[in-house]
């Protein structure tokens, strides 16, 4: 009993010194503005990804009980007058002009790894804990992923693995911001947690 009750607070004690402000988690990654769920390459060394499991998500995410797995769903499509509802169409991979997506982004780097052409794309994830607050997770592996029928339409459905390799070195602030600036800005915007955009790189 004494022993279960040490690993419940344990636990407790991780989580909460793993809760930081949503401004600390900006300035983690050297931006101003971090709303978009899944951003390749935000930092030259690795991806982050922002994700919701609470109940009314809108986005459907699970994270196994030992929290080694992830799995996360694409971005839709950007709502506009002619779309007004998301849901009702497939999560895509490329605009129309034929730029890829973070869906696309994200898809490439999984293909390559599964191909053996590269290794696995570092991700940094974040869970929302409540408005305001995220707890970081760590870094994980992106190790493939499956566009399949969700409803009446199709979506990406991304596998990350726990990494457990120590050591790993993020570029600082200072540096990201000029490789931020070099990218053509600062804000990486889209809603809330990458629960509702299409994660389009730039515009056609």
């Amino acid at each position: 009993m004494m022993a279960q009750v040490l690993s419940i607070s344990n636990r407790a004690s991780q989580a909460s010194r793993s809760l930081i402000a949503y401004k600390q988690m900006c300035r983690n990654e050297g931006v101003r503005v971090l709303e978009r769920g899944l951003n390749f390459r935000l930092n030259p060394s690795y991806s982050v990804l922002l994700l919701s499991s609470r109940p009314r998500a809108l986005y459907e995410n699970r994270i196994s009980p030992d929290g080694k797995t992830i799995e996360c769903e694409g971005h839709d499509i950007r709502k506009n007058i002619l779309q007004l509802n998301p849901k009702a169409y497939d999560q895509t991979r490329t605009l129309k002009c034929g730029r890829l997506t973070q869906n696309g982004l994200f898809a490439e780097a999984a293909e390559a790894y599964m191909a053996g052409k590269r290794d696995a794309e570092l991700v940094r994830v974040y869970e929302k804990h409540a408005s305001g607050l995220w707890h970081t997770k760590g870094y994980f592996r992106l190790t493939g992923y499956s566009y399949i029928k969700s409803g009446a339409r199709r979506v990406f459905r991304f596998r990350l693995e726990k990494m457990r390799r120590r050591g790993i070195r993020p570029t600082r602030p200072s540096t990201l911001l000029g490789y931020c600036q070099r990218r053509g800005g600062k804000n990486i915007q889209e809603s809330d947690a990458g629960m509702d955009s299409a994660g389009q790189v730039g515009r056609c």
